[in-house]
């Protein structure tokens, strides 16, 4: 004797589940859409990134895509089709992400080289160990702490402490940038009287307040 089908029996098609899972957003509805579409998907990323761990994460990323904008899909949307748009998207931004890490590693590993180059250059004989020095373990201790009182300056001020303290330029460069009127107002008389030039002056003082306020924040943090 032959059975007759029953509704439960009868595989739910992928275009009811994509109905039902936008309408109600059942779990059972979408874990059919992704037996249904998990290998289209992973197949497409694989080709584009040709590494399996990575299809995988794509392939999990386009799900949760799904997952947040099924609801917003015109019902008349070819699933199929708008997985491997968004896969396609998926992979673009991997490949940004691993050519950023990418630059990111080499810049680091750059820094480290030059790092070892100075260290090697200006290694000297080490001096008997006479205990903590306790002018340097202040000064360490500030320079701790001086990153995030130069962070907390505006852009001016941030700009002018890094090109004396960290670039070293001097106050007439800094200020031959921050005040190129005055630089061509009073250098010729300022010359030919031999005074120090205005504008030299000015960024100095700058400067050195700059700095100063910079320290009293990383202080008071």
């Amino acid at each position: 004797m032959q059975l007759i089908p029953t509704a439960t029996d009868t595989p739910q098609p992928p275009e009811a589940a994509f109905s039902e899972y936008r309408r109600t957003r059942s779990p059972q509805a979408f874990e059919k859409l992704m037996r249904h579409y998990v290998d289209l998907v992973y197949a497409s990323a694989l080709r584009q990134l040709r590494d399996r761990n990575q299809a995988q994460d794509a392939t999990q990323v386009v799900f949760t895509v799904l997952a947040m904008k099924a609801s917003k899909l015109r019902p008349d949307t070819v699933l199929p089709a708008w997985l491997l748009k968004v896969t396609r998207y998926t992979v673009l931004d991997a490949r940004r992400r691993q050519r950023r890490r990418e630059r990111h590693e080499l810049i680091a590993q750059q820094i480290r080289e030059v790092q070892r180059t100075s260290a090697m250059n200006t290694v000297s004989p080490a001096p008997a160990d006479s205990g903590p020095d306790p002018e340097g373990v202040a000064n360490e201790e500030l320079r701790a702490v001086l990153d995030d009182g130069i962070a907390r300056l505006n852009q001016s001020e941030r700009a002018a402490v890094v090109l004396r303290y960290f670039e070293g330029k001097s106050h007439g460069d800094i200020a031959a940038d921050r005040y190129p009127g005055e630089r061509r107002d009073h250098g010729r008389s300022d010359r030919d009287s031999g005074r120090r030039p205005v504008f030299r002056r000015r960024a100095r003082r700058d400067v050195d307040v700059q700095i100063a306020v910079a320290v009293k924040f990383a202080i008071d943090a």
